[in-house]
This record gives C-alpha cells, sequence and structure tokens, in this order.
C-alpha cells in the first residue's frame, strides 16, 4: 500500500507544473475578460457624478471661504 501511495505523490509532483502552467493562462485570460468587461460597463454607465464647471468649482470654494472666515471672525468677537 505504501508503494501504491508513494507511486501516486510521485504521478501528482510530476504533474504540478503542468497544473501550475494551466491555472496562470486562467488567470491571464480571466485578466483579459475582466479588462474588456469593464470597458463594457464603463461605456454603458454614466460617470458617477457630472464634470462641474472650475468656474462653479471656484465660486463655491469662495462662498465657503468668506463664510468659514466670517464664522471665525464672529466667534473671535465673543
Amino acid at each position: 500500500l505504501k508503494r501504491v501511495v508513494d507511486e501516486k505523490c510521485a504521478l501528482e509532483f510530476t504533474d504540478l507544473p503542468r497544473q501550475l502552467d494551466a491555472k496562470y493562462k486562467e488567470s491571464e485570460s480571466l485578466k483579459v475578460v475582466n479588462t474588456l468587461l469593464m470597458e463594457q460597463i464603463d461605456l454603458h454607465l454614466p460617470p458617477a457624478t457630472p464634470p462641474v464647471a472650475d468656474a462653479t468649482l471656484t465660486k463655491k470654494y469662495d462662498d465657503f471661504l468668506f463664510a468659514h472666515e466670517d464664522i471665525k471672525k464672529k466667534l473671535i468677537a465673543k
């Protein structure tokens, strides 16, 4: 029985490089498929947030900065 088990283990061990190579090829193939699927998703979905013009962002930043400075002055005055 030990000889049979040893032979089976030896056969499985010699087959490991082929199995590893097959798994590596499968992994690389799945990476390519994943990339293609991500591209398809990107084509069909709108962006998470619509682009905002720089002028709009600048205006909002200025408004927040003004409000922050105003509140800070009021707190210091108390």
